[in-house]
């Protein structure tokens, strides 16, 4: 029965190859890993009066909208979702959002099919998120799963108490070498196309990125466009690391050390 189900969307996204969406409308994606700063960076995009962007409407479990949007959007269900999504598609570029310029984040492991067929389109904009301290970003998705909290606005009262986590080194080495074979793929697809790379440190730190990603969708700039989200880890590695020494010990003179900075 899966090898069926998964016949059918191979015949599907081949037949989609050549789908028409809208013309009128800058079409955008952004794509990464998990924890690289994809919500600050969708909350400074909608920040601004002429684009749209939407969460992660490929994950696997859940539709996720992003709290700017989910109560005025409904683009169906996931079983709808997966049963055609090229109609979903449609309706995400398609309806009238009041903005000249509509996106969504599209991460690894959420939709390998959909996010190979988006890669493919020279008609729509790709911003890919990456970020180089991987110690960071794996060990904020270790404290979200165990807070439950992958999000927080500057307006939200509730903090995320101080977490700290116990690091295996050889299951971080496992998740670096698979990051980076991800960003890999993505690199050699995107190879023929222009497509603008973004550091979350320096997004985080250099307002002018922020203008760069604007100019690069063909918008103007607004002085005014300021992120909604505010972090949900400790800042250093070691306020995080329960076994901070052990890791330093284990990945020190080793590839991945360059993985450990306090950024």
């Amino acid at each position: 029965m899966r090898k069926f189900a998964s016949l059918r969307l191979d015949w599907l996204y081949l037949r989609n190859r050549n789908l028409e969406l809208p013309s009128q409308i800058t079409k955008f994606i952004i794509t990464g890993v998990p924890r690289v700063g994809s919500n600050f960076l969708m909350g400074l995009l909608n920040g601004h009066r002429d684009v749209t962007c939407f969460s992660e409407l490929f994950h696997p479990n859940q539709i996720f909208y992003g709290r700017e949007n989910r109560q005025r959007v409904d683009f169906g269900s996931i079983e709808n979702r997966d049963h055609d999504p090229f109609a979903y598609l449609r309706k995400v570029y398609s309806e009238n959002h009041g903005t000249i310029t509509v996106g969504f984040k599209i991460l690894h492991q959420q939709n390998y099919r959909m996010l190979k067929f988006l890669v493919n389109r020279q008609d729509i904009k790709k911003i890919v998120l990456t970020r180089r301290a991987l110690m960071h970003s794996y060990t904020s998705s270790l404290i979200a799963k165990e807070t439950g909290i992958f999000a927080l606005r500057s307006s939200d009262r509730e903090n995320v108490e101080p977490t700290r986590v116990v690091v295996d080194p050889d299951e971080f080495i496992a998740y670096a070498t698979k990051i980076r074979g991800f960003y890999d793929r993505i690199a050699r697809d995107l190879s023929d196309q222009e497509f603008y790379s973004v550091e979350y440190a320096n997004l985080a730190q250099n307002s002018t990125e922020i203008v760069n990603i604007l100019n690069f969708l063909g918008i103007e700039n607004d002085p005014s466009v300021t992120t909604v989200h505010k972090r949900t880890s400790p800042r250093t590695l070691s306020d995080r690391v329960a076994n901070w020494d052990e890791v330093l010990t284990r990945l020190g003179g080793t590839p991945y050390e360059e993985y450990l900075n306090q950024e």
